[in-house]
C-alpha cells in the first residue's frame, strides 16, 4: 500500500493562485512513495511554467502517462521531451490518431496530437510503452488500458470523428486512467474518462481487486451529459461513497454543481496549483 501519495495539478481549465496559468488543458504531478510520474501534458508547454513557479522539478521525473490521444493533453509534449529526454512514455497506440469533434455551428475541428508532439514521440520511440490492457507501474500503481464499457447510460461525451467529413466514429479507445492503492482505499485519476465514469471506476475496482474507493480526480467529460446521465452518475457514487471527488477540466461547471448538490460526499472543482495528499 501506498503510504505517502501526493497529487499537483500543473495545468486545469480552473486558474489558481498568483502568477499560475490556466488553459483548456490537463497535467497532474503525482507523488506516490518515492515514485514520480507526470500524467498528461496540457494543450501547450505552460504545465512547465507552472511546475517551475510550484518548485515541481520535472527534469528526472521516470514516467509520463498520456491518458489519451487529444490536443488539451498532449500539446506540451514536446517541450517535456526538451527538457526531460530519458523520460519513459506510457500511452495507447491510438494516441497518434488524426481526431476531430464537431462543433456547435457544425463544423468539424481537429482535435488530435498536435504534430509537434507526434514527431517528438516518434523521436523517443523506445522509450514508448503501448498500452492496451492493465498495466503495473508498481505492485500499487496501475493503468487501465482500454476500459470495458457497459453502463448504457455513459457515451464519450462529445460528437467525435476519425475522419475530416464526420463519417467515421470515434469512440476514443485509447482512452484509459490509473488508479493508486493507497491505505484508505483506491485514488482514481482520470484525463476525461471518455469511456465514463462509472465504467472506469468499475473496471479499477475489479482489476485491482479493490473495493474501498477513497477519492476521485480528473476530467469527467460530464459537460454536454444529459439530466438521465448525471442522475445515474450521482446514484452510482453516491452508493460507492467515497471520501472526495476533485473534478477537472471538462467536467463543467453546471455538472460540476449538480454533484456537489446531490452528493453528501466533499465534491471540489478543480484548479490550477491544487495540492492534494491522501
Amino acid at each position: 500500500m501506498i503510504k505517502k501519495l501526493r497529487l499537483t495539478v500543473l495545468m486545469d481549465d480552473q486558474p489558481g493562485g498568483f502568477g499560475l496559468l490556466s488553459e483548456h488543458g490537463l497535467s497532474f504531478f503525482i507523488e506516490a512513495d518515492d515514485f514520480c510520474l507526470l500524467f498528461d501534458t496540457g494543450q501547450s508547454g505552460l504545465f512547465l511554467r507552472n511546475a517551475e513557479s510550484l518548485r515541481v522539478d520535472l527534469h528526472d521525473t521516470g514516467v509520463l502517462v498520456l491518458s489519451h490521444g487529444h490536443y488539451d493533453h498532449t500539446g506540451g509534449l514536446a517541450d517535456l521531451l526538451s527538457l526531460n529526454r530519458s523520460i519513459q512514455v506510457y500511452c495507447n497506440h491510438a494516441v497518434l490518431l488524426s481526431r476531430y469533434s464537431r462543433q456547435p455551428d457544425r463544423e468539424l475541428k481537429s482535435i488530435g496530437i498536435p504534430k509537434k508532439s507526434s514527431e517528438a514521440l516518434n523521436c523517443i520511440f523506445n522509450s514508448v510503452h503501448l498500452v492496451s490492457r492493465p498495466t503495473l507501474l508498481t505492485p500499487d500503481i496501475g493503468i487501465t488500458g482500454f476500459v470495458q464499457r457497459h453502463a448504457p447510460f455513459e457515451n464519450t461525451g462529445g460528437l467525435f470523428y476519425l475522419d475530416q467529413r464526420g463519417q467515421n466514429p470515434d469512440l476514443i479507445n485509447d482512452d484509459l486512467s490509473m488508479w493508486f492503492k493507497s491505505e484508505k482505499g483506491l485514488v482514481i485519476v482520470t484525463g476525461c474518462c471518455h469511456s465514463g465514469l462509472v465504467n472506469t471506476v468499475e473496471y479499477i475496482m475489479s482489476i485491482s481487486k479493490e473495493k474501498r474507493v477513497f477519492s476521485i480526480i480528473g476530467g469527467l467529460h460530464l459537460l454536454n451529459a444529459s439530466g438521465e446521465r448525471l442522475e445515474e452518475t450521482c446514484r452510482y457514487l453516491k452508493h460507492l461513497s467515497p471520501d472526495s471527488l476533485y473534478a477537472c477540466h471538462c467536467t463543467g461547471t453546471g455538472s460540476t454543481d449538480f454533484l456537489r448538490n446531490y452528493l453528501p460526499f466533499k465534491v471540489e472543482n478543480g484548479r490550477v496549483g491544487l495540492s492534494l495528499e491522501f
